[in-house]
């Protein structure tokens, strides 16, 4: 763990480059009054006219490009998964609606031809450790829609895979495996959306190791007529795990689950012009509820994946890695919710797209901040927050009963940040989550921005 001796954004944005020295120092202040201000327009978080206008023009100027504002924080994320001899590359979707109530240039349908939402499409790969320590984006694309599809579903099937949407899942596969050192083992996870035969086929030419959610009742290249869904059924039982479950905002919940194991071979979908799709194995695993806790609802999971998967141990692993999917829907949502993008007032997609690149920064970092304290809660409170911060929080906690120790390590660090933000660690409570945390963390941003250590004294005071 490396001390933040300096603000956030000095750290996570080292080695920036947009050209201009004004311009860099420009985006690492407006990148601190954001994250102090996480749902309030742009206006408001800079705090005078003046500063609101600089950060205006930041987001329209065409020196600074998305790629430039997120290419340190990757270097930064290459330089946390060198550390890790196991790294889960997870990616997925996320629609961000605009066009609510006021006119955006370059938007394009968000939903289905039923409405008239525009906005843009986000699709992110987030490093994660196994220990479930989120350490940074990998690969990022954003793009809003020309309109509808009007093709039929036969005219879909003979669409090449490059022509669709769907290209993206193996886009940012490639983008990961040319990003992420050998030394690194890197799996990609991903959910049902991503069980295309050619993304399968993608993963099997370069060895890239992936485990995803099938959605697909594929063919199977041997003989007769069973499927592969009827064929994850038959597989043998290898044992039985107990599970815990997350749930949004909420403790986690503990489930008693059966897993089956085996090999399966895929046979290629036949399509006019994939003469090089081939047939594929992988192992298939199926994780099942035998005593559901929602009869109506059980939980199943059938899992596809060419990590070399021979044993039940093996399979629990491979289990516990999807269970880890889960965080980067918590990452978008801090992002929707949290930072309130989708609130963001300026009028273009160019300027959107920058706006977009900084926001995910600051809310990896907020999601960095949850996890670190149940990860290395005894690392030293400088690892997790600057001095400044750390003296504001010293300034404020002491007035907080429930917690009089002297916020010495992270997770006591944390732990304050979240009661500044409404946590309030009764015994049952458990371990605070994102939304008292990202509340927290904007009062400790504004005052370690705006007060020095006199008026905090004064202002804490002035609370009784």
């Amino acid at each position: 763990m490396e001390a933040i001796d300096r603000g956030w954004s000095e750290l996570e944005f080292e080695g920036l480059d947009l050209g201009d020295g004004r311009l860099e120092k420009r985006l690492m202040k407006v990148a601190e009054q954001l994250s102090s201000k996480l749902q309030s327009p742009i206006y408001d978080a800079a705090g005078d006219w003046a500063s609101a206008k600089g950060a205006y023009r930041l987001f329209d100027n065409e020196k600074v490009s998305a790629e430039k504002i997120i290419e340190p924080h990757l270097t930064q994320t290459l330089s946390r998964i060198a550390k890790e001899e196991v790294v889960l590359a997870i990616q997925d979707t996320t629609f961000l609606t605009f066009s609510e109530g006021k006119k955006v240039k370059g938007l394009g349908p968000i939903g289905d031809s039923k409405t008239s939402a525009e906005g843009l499409i986000l699709h992110h790969t987030l490093a994660v450790s196994e220990s479930n320590l989120p350490l940074g984006l990998l690969t990022r694309k954003v793009w809003g829609r020309d309109g509808f599809s009007q093709q039929t579903e036969k005219e879909r099937w003979r669409t090449p895979i490059e022509n669709k949407e769907s290209y993206r899942w193996i886009e940012a596969l490639r983008e990961t495996h040319r990003l992420v050192p050998q030394s690194t083992k890197v799996v990609t996870v991903c959910d049902r959306e991503a069980d295309i035969y050619e993304f399968l086929q993608e993963a099997s030419l370069f060895n890239a190791q992936i485990l995803i959610r099938a959605s697909a009742n594929r063919n199977l290249n041997d003989s007769g007529e069973q499927r592969f869904f009827e064929r994850l059924k038959t597989l043998p039982v290898v044992g039985s795990i107990e599970l815990s479950l997350p749930r949004h905002e909420k403790r986690d919940t503990k489930a008693i689950l059966d897993v089956r194991l085996g090999s399966i071979t895929f046979a290629p979908p036949e399509r006019p012009g994939k003469s090089r799709l081939t047939p594929l194995t992988f192992f298939g695993i199926l994780v099942t509820e035998p005593n559901p806790r929602d009869p109506k609802n059980p939980l199943e999971w059938k899992l596809i994946t060419n990590v070399p998967t021979a044993s039940f141990e093996d399979a629990v692993q491979r289990i516990v890695w999807y269970r880890l999917r889960w965080q980067i829907e918590v990452l978008h949502r801090i992002l929707k919710t949290g930072c309130d993008v989708e609130g963001c007032l300026l009028e273009s997609k160019d300027r959107i797209i920058r706006y977009l690149a900084l926001f995910s920064v600051i809310a990896w970092r907020i999601f960095w901040l949850t996890h670190i304290a149940r990860v290395e809660p005894n690392a030293p409170a400088l690892s997790v927050v600057s001095k400044r911060e750390l003296e504001v929080i010293r300034t404020f906690s002491r007035r907080v009963p429930e917690n009089k120790k002297k916020l010495n390590t992270a997770k006591e660090v944390i732990l304050a940040v979240a009661m500044l933000g409404g946590f309030l660690n009764r015994k049952n409570d458990g371990r605070p989550g994102p939304t008292p945390i990202w509340r927290g963390w904007q009062l400790v941003q504004q005052l370690a921005i705006n007060l020095d250590r006199k008026e905090a004294k004064r202002v804490f005071g002035s609370c009784g």
